[in-house]
């Protein structure tokens, strides 16, 4: 069995941020860590991601320096292939070596502004048709059921 983590960090340029990603890989050692809001270039991610011990990864840069970005990190017991990524999303399999389990992972941080949201979804909705290899979809979707469930952020 494999630990992974998904995080959304809301930035990774605070110390304090990146002391508490620390703490976490220590206390959980996950095998794959998932990043969303890194807010962060891939050479300032990649050079935390080898400091971690994580000795393969995926960025996916943000649009811009206030919103987004993502990064999936994994360990050498397990086998990450990127198959898609785009802004919002990586999609992926995933090998766990020791069991020789293959599955399907999604990483995802689902965009604010609703203007995004169709496209997004139809990004989802032609994964689900493509595969069909156990499937985890992982992150966060930013949909809400009714607006009592939102606090703060982007109206």
């Amino acid at each position: 069995m494999i630990q992974l983590l998904s995080w959304n960090c809301q930035g990774l340029g605070r110390a304090l941020t990146v002391q508490r990603l620390g703490e976490l890989v220590r206390s959980q050692a996950p095998s794959v860590i998932f990043l969303c809001e890194t807010k962060q270039q891939s050479h300032r991610l990649n050079i935390l991601r080898k400091k971690l011990g994580y000795h393969m990864g995926e960025v996916v840069n943000p649009t811009d320096s206030a919103a987004g970005g993502l990064a999936l990190w994994w360990r050498p017991d397990v086998e990450v292939q990127v198959i898609f990524k785009c802004p919002n999303l990586l999609d992926s399999t995933i090998t766990v070596k020791s069991e020789g389990i293959l599955f399907r992972a999604s990483w995802f941080y689902g965009p604010p502004y609703m203007q995004d949201k169709p496209q997004f979804w139809a990004s989802m909705n032609n994964l689900a048709t493509n595969d069909r290899h156990p499937w985890v979809c992982i992150g966060d979707f930013n949909e809400f059921l009714n607006n009592d469930e939102k606090e703060g952020g982007i109206p």
